[in-house]
């Protein structure tokens, strides 16, 4: 079965809030179940201190499945980017609804898995309309990822093994497998593994992800380049707790 090709960049180690423009305001869906039967939205309401990161971080210069970008063009007749450019561009019509993942260290799978992957697989079919990308069966199950890769312990999980099992497995809907923040151990079944097929992705480079260090002017003007070329960028940063002290990495 053919792979999808997949068109994405990771920033490790940034700090930015420039890209929280392409998530915009809180909202959680019915379809998010926890243990107690009633939905996720009304716990995250009555449940304080419940919010988690996860990322764990792996250099990327150590990992032979990722690619380091070296520099970004614009597509076809798209513009180039110019410094102090102050117009604003929002790649947000493929992307679903934005989500908690609740009380589990499952922002990794949210990132590559409820978000990256749900737009690129709306980007391919052509669907902008909400009442569609607000339905399970076109959103994908960052539950499918995060059950598969989680240190032990609901302990986060690493960028690099997302990408492999989008890579080597693909990922089905929330229809398929909802997401759950107390159940971590569950795996996906049989059904699970075959619709995920269909949603295969592959690096044009042969790895399975590119990476980008965000650590400069020029590499942050890189990924406003992708956002104009219709992209979309996964990166992580460091949190911090109420005592000002570095915390596990997080990302968007």
């Amino acid at each position: 079965m053919r792979k999808k090709t997949l068109y994405l960049s990771i920033l490790i180690l940034g700090c930015t809030l420039f890209f929280l423009l392409l998530i915009g305001p809180s909202r959680t869906q019915a379809f998010f179940q926890d243990n107690s039967g009633t939905n996720l939205d009304n716990y995250l309401k009555t449940t304080p201190n419940v919010y988690r990161t996860g990322l764990i971080f792996q250099d990327p210069i150590t990992d032979p499945a990722g690619r380091g970008v070296q520099q970004i063009v614009p597509l076809g007749n798209l513009p180039k980017y110019q410094p102090l450019q102050t117009t604003s561009h929002f790649n947000y019509e493929y992307l679903p609804p934005v989500n908690s993942q609740g009380a589990q260290g499952s922002c990794v799978a949210w990132a590559v898995g409820y978000y990256l992957k749900t737009y690129q697989e709306n980007k391919e079919d052509g669907r902008t309309d909400l009442a569609e990308r607000t339905q399970p069966q076109n959103i994908y199950s960052p539950a499918f990822i995060y059950n598969l890769i989680h240190l032990k312990n609901d302990q986060g999980a690493y960028f690099s093994d997302a990408f492999r099992v989008i890579n080597d497995f693909g990922c089905p809907s929330l229809q398929e497998m909802p997401y759950n923040d107390h159940d971590y151990q569950t795996w996906p079944d049989e059904n699970d593994f075959e619709t995920a097929i269909r949603a295969r992705t592959m690096a044009p480079s042969g790895g399975e992800y590119y990476w980008l260090y965000l650590g400069s002017d020029s590499a942050l003007d890189q990924v406003k380049q992708i956002i104009l070329n219709g992209g979309v960028v996964v990166f992580g940063i460091y949190v911090y707790d109420n005592n000002n002290l570095p915390t596990v990495g997080d990302e968007v």
